[in-house]
């Protein structure tokens, strides 16, 4: 599994994008990477490109908001996932993150997600 995060100055928005299996150890990298961005850009909200990869093993998954929440990503942070033609296989991460008070939200491409996080949808 590989990642890359990035501050997109004129979206006001940090870049995730994702490719392999999504697993905790990946996660807790990630948010790693993306606290540091949260910090040097004052941005709060993402869009995660979850196009290339695949969720693991529920008991994972489970746990994957806690990990987020102990790396600085917090429940504050607005995170749009773009899944693609994927929301069956990401429906139970968005559950798992929403019901641990998180707010995410998947969506099928970077057009609606940007549209959520700006408020308009």
């Amino acid at each position: 599994m590989t990642f890359e995060a990035n501050y997109d100055a004129t979206l006001n928005c940090i870049i995730v994008v994702v490719h392999g299996e999504l697993n905790l150890t990946t996660l807790q990298e990630l948010a790693g990477a993306v606290a540091g961005l949260i910090t040097s850009t004052n941005c709060k909200c993402m869009i995660n490109d979850l196009r290339d990869a695949y969720p693991a093993h529920a008991l994972e998954i489970y746990n994957m908001p806690q990990a987020a929440k102990n790396e600085g990503v917090v429940q504050a942070h607005r995170r749009a996932l773009v899944v693609g033609d994927k929301a069956a296989d990401f429906h139970f991460l968005e559950t798992v993150f929403i019901n641990q008070g998180h707010q995410v939200r998947m969506f099928p491409d970077f057009a609606a997600a940007q549209k959520w996080l700006k408020g308009e949808a």
